[in-house]
């Protein structure tokens, strides 16, 4: 059942212009993006609607392709800095490589 409504659906969209097609992203697109903004100030999860709207975006955009792979870069390096991973866990601290104990 899936299958055929899936198929139907595919068959249709791919009769449509693209520059239809773009319109209609950049509509959905820019309005989930407006809204992730609009929660940056307003109670909201901004911090998932913003790359939400962007990777909507990105579907038909170059340029909200490389500000998505810029959030998802940054986001892992903050993820690699709070769990410990990355060049800050392998720098030496008192020279020698070892972390100082507790004792010392």
């Amino acid at each position: 059942m899936f299958r055929k409504i899936r198929f139907v659906l595919r068959r249709r969209y791919l009769w449509v212009p693209r520059p239809v097609k773009k319109a209609i992203v950049l509509v959905i697109g820019g309005t989930v993006l407006l809204l992730g903004i609009i929660m940056m100030v307003a109670p909201g999860p901004a911090f998932i609607v913003i790359p939400l709207g962007l990777a909507i975006l990105a579907i038909e955009f170059v340029w909200a392709r490389r500000w998505l792979k810029k959030i998802k870069k940054s986001l892992m390096n903050v993820k690699d800095k709070l769990t410990g991973k990355g060049a800050a866990a392998t720098t030496p601290v008192n020279g020698c490589g070892n972390k100082p104990s507790a004792a010392a």
